[in-house]
Parts: C-alpha cells; sequence; structure tokens
C-alpha cells in the first residue's frame, strides 16, 4: 500500500479506424489540478477508507481503475468541483445515478471491477446534462457515440464489464457548457508508447478502453494541457515511479488505466 502527495502547477500500431466529433464537443477532466495523491488497495473497504481520509483534505477522485487484483485512486485538488459521492451494484445502479443528477451531480468517472459498476459523480458545475447507456455489441455501442454527438453531447467516459463470454459496453455522455473538439481512434496489438502517435498536434490522450484485441483512445483538443507524455509500464511499481519522474517535474496525472496486464499513464501540463 502507497501514498504519495505531490503539489504540482496548473496542469504499435496505430489502425485507420477514426471516429471524429467536430461539433460542440468537451471532455469532463478537471483542467486545472494544484495536488495529487494515489491510492492503492486491495479491498474495496480499505480503498473506501482511503477515499474518506483524502476527501476530508479536499481532494477529489479524478480517475479510477481497477487491475492486478488492487485498486488504485487517484485524487486530486484544485479541480473546481463541489462535493462527490461513490454508487455501486451489480447491475448499472441507474436509480442511485439519478438520485444525484437530481441533486447536481454528474457521472465523472465509471468502470467494473469484476463484480459490481462502480461511478464517481461530482458536482460539476460546467455540466448542463447527462446520460448513460450499454451495448452488447460494438459497432452498436460506435453508432450510439455517434448518436449522441449529433445532439452536441460528448462521450465523458467509457467502461466495460466481460462475462460469461459476453462484454457489456457503456458510455456516459455529457452536454457541457464550453466547447472541445474530441476524437476517438483504435490502436491495434499491445500498447506501446507511440500510441501517443494517435495525438493530432495540439490534442492530448484523455481516455483508454481496450477492446477486440487493441485500444480505444479518445483524444481532445483545447484542454488547457500544452503537453503530454505517456507511460506504457507492465507493473505498478514502475508506473508509480514514472508517475513521481513526472510530478517532480510539474505534470500532472490525467489518466490511468489497466489493460491486459500493462499500465497506461498519461501525465499532462
Amino acid at each position: 500500500m502507497k501514498h504519495f502527495v505531490k503539489f504540482v502547477g496548473n496542469w504499435g500500431k496505430i489502425d485507420t479506424t477514426t471516429i471524429n466529433n467536430t461539433k460542440n464537443t468537451n471532455i469532463m477532466i478537471p483542467r486545472t489540478i494544484t495536488a495529487q495523491t494515489i491510492a492503492s488497495r486491495e479491498s474495496w473497504s480499505s480503498i473506501m477508507e482511503a477515499i474518506k481520509k483524502y476527501w476530508d483534505e479536499g481532494y477529489y477522485i479524478t480517475d479510477f481503475d481497477y487491475g492486478g487484483g488492487y485498486y488504485r485512486v487517484v485524487m486530486s485538488k484544485g479541480t473546481g468541483w463541489n462535493g462527490q459521492a461513490i454508487r455501486f451494484g451489480e447491475t448499472f445502479p441507474k436509480e442511485k445515478i439519478q438520485e444525484l443528477w437530481d441533486k447536481g451531480y454528474y457521472i465523472t468517472n465509471a468502470m467494473h471491477d469484476g463484480k459490481d459498476w462502480i461511478v464517481v459523480m461530482s458536482g460539476v458545475e460546467d455540466c448542463r446534462s447527462q446520460s448513460w447507456f450499454t451495448r452488447t455489441n460494438w459497432n452498436d455501442f460506435k453508432d450510439t457515440i455517434k448518436e449522441y454527438w449529433d445532439k452536441d453531447m460528448v462521450v465523458t467516459k467509457l467502461a466495460c464489464k466481460t462475462s460469461g463470454g459476453t462484454t457489456v459496453y457503456c458510455g456516459i455522455v455529457s452536454k457541457m457548457t464550453y466547447s472541445q473538439e474530441q476524437k476517438m481512434k483504435y490502436y491495434s496489438g499491445t500498447p506501446t508508447p507511440d500510441i501517443i502517435d494517435l495525438c493530432e498536434p495540439n490534442t492530448v490522450l484523455t481516455d483508454f478502453y481496450d477492446v477486440d484485441g487493441g485500444v480505444f483512445a479518445v483524444t481532445a483538443s483545447k484542454t488547457g494541457w500544452e503537453d503530454q507524455t505517456l507511460g506504457v509500464k507492465s507493473s505498478w511499481d514502475s508506473a508509480l515511479e514514472f508517475i513521481k519522474k513526472y510530478w517532480d517535474k510539474d505534470y500532472s496525472l490525467t489518466t490511468l488505466s489497466y489493460y491486459n496486464g500493462i499500465w497506461l499513464v498519461a501525465m499532462s501540463k
């Protein structure tokens, strides 16, 4: 179990498959981060204890993933968010989500830990409305993303659950008060550091999603981040070493994702 706190400033093979959204699109990730910490725990009860401790110190969950038998939670200060809550269930907790939507909270993270869907909801003033959807067919999932783009909404988080040979894909879509351009591209095969080449000039990686033996990556422009570096690490210890190295260079950890034994770490500033 490791904890690190760092105060910071403001903050393979590439397939031709690309989904573009050039309308009024947005990514709901904090544009500013002033301090960060990471909690790593094996059990749900112990990771919740760590989260509550950091909530009391003014941190908010900005990324949350599960891999290699551990929960890894990135918590940050300076996000501009107001309040945060976690809801979970063996089925997607739609009633609990609706209750928090009614209180002005919106989904900022979602994942499946092999047993439950886990949803993080935060008080985000820039969010106007939000929806979620699930599909069991990947092509249907992509088509649904396009339908929401046509409604001027954007995917803010992707998650999936695989059980009994069936994969359930989940998308969270939001309408925000500010604009960005978002694209999604497929990187085939085992990730390597050149996945960063998916980014076009003036764009950064904002989410990773494993599907069909590769990685579906979300990129965005006008994020407020001027530089980004990506770590592809085969162990948590090496991932943590990479994070600490770039914390010392005033980067913030903006995306952390576990993929088939590999940690994908995006550090931005």
